[in-house]
């Protein structure tokens, strides 16, 4: 059985987290006590990259959180999240830098979506493709936005 929980903490530097690093494997069938957050991301100092399908959930778990972290750059596709459907759950950014956010890099489906207390250097077109029933962009400041962003 897969982990319910990826923490990481006390870490001052990743270079980058790679394709497929932290993947859900799609399950054959449904097991109840399966579910549970995928990622915890807390308190790192900084991550160089997060890489296309770094970090991929498509089932079955129900929160996502990525906390007082500094990203230089986050690729296209870099987290993609579809949460579970009984318990739809959250997916939470929260007091983050971000050097640049790619072309659609964060795709996700969930409950509720914070993304709150950021600073966003560079974001670029489709930075959010977000299906949410609360979604909250608080208290961000963006330096530069390209259009479409």
């Amino acid at each position: 059985m897969a982990p319910k929980t990826v923490h990481l903490e006390n870490i001052t530097y990743i270079d980058a987290i790679p394709y497929r690093n932290f993947v859900q494997i799609e399950k054959l069938y449904y097991s109840a006590d399966c579910s549970g957050p995928i990622s915890d991301f807390k308190s790192l100092m900084m991550i160089g990259e997060i890489q296309s399908g770094a970090i991929v959930a498509v089932s079955d778990f129900e929160n996502a959180t990525l906390i007082n972290v500094k990203v230089e750059r986050l690729q296209t596709s870099g987290v993609k999240l579809k949460m579970n459907e009984v318990h739809a759950g959250e997916l939470t950014f929260e007091n983050n830098d971000f050097n640049e956010l790619s072309l659609g890099p964060i795709n996700c489906t969930a409950d509720q979506i914070d993304f709150v207390n950021n600073v966003v250097q560079l974001a670029q077109p489709y930075s959010f493709s977000l299906l949410a029933t609360e979604v909250f962009i608080l208290n961000n400041v963006f330096h530069r936005l390209k259009s479409g962003a």
